[in-house]
């Protein structure tokens, strides 16, 4: 499902942040230019993210001569599908209006979420069931796939973690040396430099190290407590590896990168755990609350693992709640969420025959599939039955076409049906997502020269100021999700 109409979502909301940065990073890096303003970029988030996605979009950029393509080249290139710039030289530096490499990569990384979250249930439990539950499940969770078919922090973020505790699971080694604090502070230390605030993680892996040595016969608390400083140690001493940014004029970067989240308000709320509740598939949550029954029931260390997980995870970002954006700060909730939801699932079949364990996958295989495809490729509009679906969500006032969605699609329809030579004007959220059309084409300045559009596209939340604005318009097109339009388009009838 991560790659079906990977790019029909159109752009979304910082992605090609992503990819400027990472790629004026990387140009920093190959010309070994270590001043401070070189680095001074897009320095709110830390790099690694946009060193691997500017390096993966690199290859998509092209640079052609005017004079020496042929026109129908020169028309594939420049109606619509790249956008286009000009350089000193005369020469057109242009790239793909799809990001579809980088959100491969992102895809993948989902994947390996997945294999993980498989081989650590089969891990914890020694049977392939609970694995396959636990897999059909992320696989289904329209905003966990949602997550890996843009280009975000989200999916990098996913995979370390369950890459993390995976590792937690397997090591052979005893706390308290260096040795065996390297892997995970890398870890750590990559979560970290990822997105700040994969912060949460670190609580949540000093918890597992304490459960650990809970369930030890002979428990080495002053080794536990030493491998956790190292392991933070380790990642905070990454950050100064992979970005000059922080020791160049030492430590005005630092500031600098905290300083860039000051208007962040950031308070206690149920804002994420609501939209966890509301933006969940309603049968998986029945399995999560049947799953953190039988793992308070059993207490075994996988299970109470499993738990600190889930709720040091709830906790934490209902403590440090930054409203916006629904789940995606507490995205490394999702494996947890699998893994207990597949322990709720497992103990509910417990005793069943083969025949009818294998009829359940099907029927939990085809709920998911139903799920996702009941709104694609527009997964991040996905609400549960319990909310009212998309329907239901609008009339929440939940957020609905806030990504950008249905963009892309609108004007792919305009570039086939606009008029020749016509202006369109947009009234859109975000405002510089929307995709080039033709050559003859005038697209007016995001928000600006209504009245003089021939077309207008508008998204659900601009609605309201669009029907402000002069003139006689007739709905020409709509994209929906769930039959709810997501993005109007209107064309001026006098």
């Amino acid at each position: 499902m991560h790659l079906i109409d990977l790019n029909a979502e159109g752009r979304t909301w910082d992605e090609q942040f992503k990819t400027d940065t990472g790629i004026a990073a990387l140009k920093n890096i190959s010309s070994r230019k270590f001043g401070y303003n070189d680095w001074a970029v897009g320095f709110e988030h830390p790099p690694l993210a946009k060193y691997l996605y500017g390096l993966s979009f690199l290859p998509e950029l092209k640079t052609i001569n005017p004079k020496s393509v042929s026109q129908d080249e020169y028309d594939y290139l420049l109606n619509g599908n790249y956008y286009a710039g000009m350089n000193g030289s005369g020469l057109i530096k242009i790239q793909p209006y799809d990001f579809t490499t980088p959100r491969v990569v992102s895809a993948a990384l989902n994947a390996g979420t997945v294999a993980l979250t498989f081989l650590i249930a089969y891990f914890c439990f020694q049977q392939i069931l609970p694995g396959i539950i636990s897999a059909l499940i992320l696989l289904s969770l329209p905003r966990f796939v949602a997550m890996g078919r843009l280009m975000t922090f989200e999916s990098i973020s996913g995979f370390l973690v369950a890459l993390l505790f995976t590792y937690l699971l397997s090591r052979k080694k005893k706390n308290g040396d260096v040795i065996s604090s390297i892997i995970p502070g890398i870890l750590l230390g990559a979560l970290l430099w990822t997105r700040y605030n994969n912060i949460s993680v670190f609580i949540t892996y000093a918890g597992w190290i304490g459960i650990a040595e809970l369930f030890k016969k002979q428990r080495e608390w002053k080794k536990a407590l030493l491998h956790i400083f190292l392991t933070f140690f380790i990642a905070g001493i990454l950050g100064f590896i992979v970005w000059p940014f922080l020791w160049i004029d030492f430590p005005r970067g630092i500031f600098a990168t905290v300083a860039e989240h000051k208007t962040r308000i950031i308070v206690s709320s149920f804002y994420h755990v609501l939209s966890f509740l509301q933006t969940t598939p309603a049968i998986y949550l029945g399995l999560l609350f049947v799953g953190c029954v039988v793992c308070i029931k059993n207490r075994t260390r996988e299970h109470v693992l499993f738990l600190w997980w889930f709720f040091s995870t709830a906790v934490f970002f209902m403590l440090f709640s930054s409203p916006g954006g629904a789940t995606r700060y507490m995205f490394v909730i999702y494996p947890a969420t699998a893994l207990i939801a597949a322990t709720g699932a497992s103990w509910l079949l417990s005793g069943t025959k083969t025949f009818g364990k294998a009829f359940a996958l099907f029927c939990l295989a085809s709920y998911g599939v139903v799920t996702l495809s009941s709104v694609h490729p527009y997964y991040l509009d996905y609400y549960n039955a319990f909310v009212g679906g998309i329907k239901g969500a609008k009339q929440k006032k939940l957020e609905v076409s806030w990504w950008g969605e249905g963009q892309r699609a609108a004007g792919l329809w305009l570039r086939k049906n606009a008029a020749p030579n016509a202006k369109i004007g947009l009234m859109v959220t975000p405002k510089y997502v929307f995709p080039r059309i033709r050559t003859d084409v005038v697209l007016l300045p995001y928000g600006e020269q209504i009245e003089v559009a021939d077309y207008a596209v508008v998204s659900k939340t601009d609605l309201a100021a669009f029907r402000k604005t002069k003139g006689i318009w007739k709905q020409v097109y709509t994209v929906n999700a769930e039959d709810v339009p997501l993005i109007y388009v209107f064309q001026r009838e006098k």
